[in-house]
């Protein structure tokens, strides 16, 4: 792994997030590959606001707001989370695709995780998203072998998955 930038930081997610938080749930780009329910309109948005918001306070979770300039321009979650392994989640704005946030979000997740003792971090892809699987990529993070299809949106995706082991770093 490259080493640490301080362009982004991650936080707890606050109410002052919620118009941020918000519009990556409702995001249709953020929402071809990330799995998440259609919301009709904001409204309907706000339980999965307050309960990302509310994880994000708890310990045995790792869910946090990825800020740039103190605001959120997206997010990292635990999909799944044991006292040992993680499988991470993080989605960013579309419009700021492609500058490193990502990479940079998944880097200090990793760190994180790994310094709370942890010793696996997993996270999968739809094989066509090339640059969540880059993301991985540049954070070290190799194929476990492990793949399924996921229907998602009317169409079939074959899901790859990726991990890290805090023993590879050394």
């Amino acid at each position: 792994m490259e080493k640490d930038s301080t362009r982004i930081t991650l936080r707890p997610i606050t109410d002052e997030d919620e118009a941020d938080c918000i519009a990556l749930l409702r995001d249709n780009i953020i929402n071809r590959t990330y799995l998440l329910p259609d919301f009709a309109d904001d409204e309907a948005a706000r339980p999965l606001f307050r309960r990302l918001r509310d994880l994000s306070a708890d310990p045995a979770h790792f869910v946090r707001a990825v800020s740039l300039d103190g605001r959120m321009i997206g997010f990292v979650n635990d999909v799944a989370m044991d006292e040992k392994s993680a499988e991470m989640g993080y989605v960013i704005r579309p419009d700021l695709h492609g500058r490193g946030y990502a990479t940079e979000a998944l880097r200090q997740t990793i760190t994180a995780l790994f310094d709370r003792g942890l010793t696996v971090i997993r996270a999968g892809f739809f094989e066509e998203n090339v640059a969540s699987r880059r993301v991985m990529e540049k954070n070290g993070m190799t194929p476990t072998g492990e793949e399924e299809t996921i229907d998602w949106r009317g169409a079939s995706h074959r899901c790859l998955y990726y991990a890290l082991r805090r023993e590879d770093l050394s």
